[in-house]
């Protein structure tokens, strides 16, 4: 087994202060979209490729290795339209230190590894532009429901303590 330290989640790297110097912003997300591409060309998926669940180490060449973790939820097969866009809402959903420019480049690699005939039936029913405002359209969908859920757990009343208990 191969120790990955010092690696970090994908999100996190993308956040650090101070932060990734643009030419580092541009090759994680042409590696990252690349290294996904392959994994679902390759007939995998992954019931919840969130950003969480990817790690990344820059490499002395300027590159990045990148990891799928949680492999108990990775199976082989084709994926459904549901499943194909559940993960791209999921790889979405990225800090706003991603820039629109960087989500292009992961797109593109991503697309370039194998993506475009894994998502083939998406491009064309929906173009390129229809499946990213379909990716768009759940991906709002998914931060209000989790603002809803967030704000559900701070309006619960905390728990009392029974006497005896």
């Amino acid at each position: 087994m191969e120790l990955v330290a010092p690696a970090t989640m994908i999100h996190v790297a993308l956040e650090a202060t101070p932060g990734l110097t643009p030419a580092a912003r541009r090759t994680l997300a042409r590696d990252a979209g690349s290294a996904l591409g392959r994994f679902h060309a390759s007939g995998l998926k992954h019931r919840d490729l969130a950003v969480q669940n990817l790690l990344v180490r820059p490499r002395p060449d300027g590159g990045w290795d990148v990891w799928v973790v949680d492999l108990d939820e990775v199976r082989p097969g084709a994926m459904s339209r549901e499943e194909r866009l559940r993960a791209l809402t999921q790889l979405a959903d990225l800090p706003r230190q991603a820039t629109r420019a960087d989500r292009g480049r992961f797109w593109r690699a991503y697309l370039e590894a194998g993506g475009r005939e894994v998502l083939a039936a998406e491009l064309e029913t929906l173009g390129a532009r229809g499946l990213g405002r379909e990716v768009a359209r759940r991906l709002a969908a998914r931060m209000r429901a989790k603002a809803a859920r967030q704000a559900r757990r701070i309006d619960k009343p905390a728990p009392t303590r029974l006497p005896g208990g």
